[in-house]
């Protein structure tokens, strides 16, 4: 059994190693990936709109990633990961990172307005 560690939300969940995606191990223990609408506006775990953004410290019990992943999320951040593409094959802790911020806000010109 792997277990993963929600660190967020303060909850260990136990699984089969591999047996289910991040996505939906959380969603069947009740632990919220996704903010406001984008709850029930994402593209269902294809990888498509990058809603599902984790960050996981132990990358090496972690599935390779994939097209859709290198794609959506920048390679200068090896801790972060799509949960709909990730599957575990070992004991890790998962901080959800709902976004906060979108649209304009997201541009680095403007991040100080959003620090205020």
């Amino acid at each position: 059994m792997a277990k993963i560690y929600f660190s967020r939300e303060f909850k260990d969940v136990e699984i089969e190693p591999g047996a289910a995606d991040l996505r939906t191990v959380a969603a069947r223990e009740g632990v919220e990936i996704y903010r406001g609408l984008h709850k029930y506006l994402n593209c269902r775990g294809r990888g498509l709109c990058g809603t599902c953004l984790v960050r996981v410290e132990e990358q090496d019990v972690l599935s390779e990633r994939t097209g859709a992943e290198l794609r959506k999320i920048p390679a200068t951040d090896p801790t972060a990961r799509l949960a709909c593409q990730t599957y575990a094959y070992g004991d890790c802790t998962v901080k959800t990172y709902p976004r906060v911020r979108q649209g304009w806000m997201e541009h680095k010109v403007y991040q100080h307005l959003a620090e205020d």
